[in-house]
């Protein structure tokens, strides 16, 4: 500081004396820097040139001198001197100023926000970003894939690349989405509370031969009064459920849900493993449509009294507007006794299942309805007085966490019916997604 001082001292003490004139050189890398010069009194920067500048002519003073290049850092000098007959250089590598992203997803066209603020779509590049945090989101054109968002932290010079393969919306419980991406794995589990309340009664017990044409049975309306209170149960379902997603739109699915049964006052409880069910499914995703086939082992301690399989055929839809999602799937559900014994009442059945939901960040609110007919097999079938129906609607939340983690919440209850019990029920479930290569 002191040698600078006393630089500057002489240097008007020489020019008080007499007046000469020096040369400055200047040199950067990158090359290209604009050079201004301007003398300490003076308010304006003159441009002297590009760099490297060699030897640039200059009368003895003291001088400011700004480098300014397009991204880069401006460097600013305050004081520099020039003396006469000599020679002052500067040579300089500057700091480049912004971080820089290139962001591609697949399926493309995402749209991509910086701090909720649109930014471009994809394949996405940003080279002008300035140090700092920022929130990256990205947003599928198609609601059928799952948004993404990363908070990353720049420096000058840091590099963000990021390659997203979007995936689809979990599924979370027993009502099944369309398909994960290919080779992922999800487990799923969950809690459900289920309290009956009454019973849907369309026809008593007929006491005379069913096969007779004269025999008819009087219709009695349903009434919570005709379902005994010591009959009231609940019931709590552990379900555990993997689904594996391979390549070609197809999934294997494992459900091995765990039951608490029938835990009332009055009754016994059973713990245990529930029905052992088996499934696959291919998916059209161009045209969002999906196909399975599911066959149950009635191996659980739940209404195996009567010792039936179960196959089930399934067809799902999805139809995306805008924010609002409806899914839906229609099953139907063929049992049958492995001895092929048809005296006693195994019933096929026939699902259908809607939900509509609205796509909102992380959440999707949702109202579903469920509907069941049973279509009574005893007799060979020659016997329809034991068919009957169950309609259910269901309120709910879906929540997508992140990529890994989603959880389900809802409150289905039954509205009307014949031939079945009435209930309403609690359950909550969470889903883990994870890539297997």
């Amino acid at each position: 500081m002191t040698l600078r001082l006393l630089s500057i001292f002489m240097f008007f003490l020489s020019s008080w004396v007499w007046s000469g004139t020096g040369f400055l050189t200047i040199d950067t890398e990158p090359r290209g820097a604009e050079v201004f010069v301007k003398l300490q009194n003076e308010a304006e920067y003159q441009f002297m040139g590009k760099t490297p500048l060699t030897q640039l002519k200059l009368e003895e003073g003291v001088y400011k001198i700004e480098i300014r290049f397009v991204d880069y850092d401006t460097l600013h000098f305050e004081s520099v001197a020039i003396f006469d007959n000599r020679i002052k250089e500067i040579s300089e590598k500057l700091s480049y100023r912004y971080a820089y992203a290139s962001i591609k997803t697949l399926p493309e066209s995402s749209t991509v926000f910086m701090d909720k603020i649109n930014v471009g779509i994809t394949p996405h590049e940003n080279s002008l970003i300035l140090p700092g945090e920022y929130l990256f989101r990205i947003e599928p054109k198609s609601t059928l894939f799952k948004p993404f968002q990363k908070k990353v932290a720049f420096k000058a010079k840091d590099s963000l690349l990021l390659d997203k393969h979007h995936l689809y919306r979990s599924k979370t419980f027993e009502k099944e989405h369309l398909s994960l991406a290919p080779w992922h794995l999800q487990f799923e589990s969950g809690l459900q509370r289920k309290k009956y309340t009454g019973r849907y009664i369309g026809k008593e017990p007929d006491p005379c031969d069913p096969l007779a044409a004269e025999c008819t049975v009087p219709k009695t309306e349903s009434s919570s009064e005709n379902f005994e209170l010591k009959d009231i149960k609940t019931e709590f379902l552990y379900p555990l459920t993997l689904r594996l997603a391979v390549p070609n739109n197809i999934e294997f699915h494992l459900h091995l849900p765990f039951i608490l049964y029938n835990p009332s006052p009055d009754s016994s409880s059973i713990f245990g493993p529930g029905n052992l069910k088996l499934g696959a499914k291919y998916t059209l995703r161009k045209y969002n449509l999906g196909f399975g086939a599911n066959y149950i082992f009635q191996s659980g301690k739940e209404n195996n009294t009567q010792n039936y399989n179960s196959l089930e055929v399934v067809a799902l839809g999805l139809i995306n507007k805008s924010k609002f999602q409806v899914f839906g799937n229609i099953l139907y559900k063929a049992n049958f006794s492995p001895d092929s014994n048809k005296k006693i009442n195994i019933g096929d059945e026939v699902q259908a299942y809607v939900r509509a939901g609205y796509l909102m960040n992380i959440w999707t609110p949702y109202l579903a309805v469920d509907g069941v007919y049973t279509f009574s097999d005893l007799n060979d079938g020659q016997d329809q007085q034991n068919s009957g129906y169950l309609i259910t609607p269901e309120l709910g939340v879906i929540c997508e966490v992140n990529n890994t983690l989603s959880f389900q919440a809802g409150v289905p209850f039954t509205v009307f019916g014949k031939e079945n019990p009435k209930y309403w029920a609690f359950h909550a479930s969470f889903a883990l997604t994870f890539p297997v290569q």
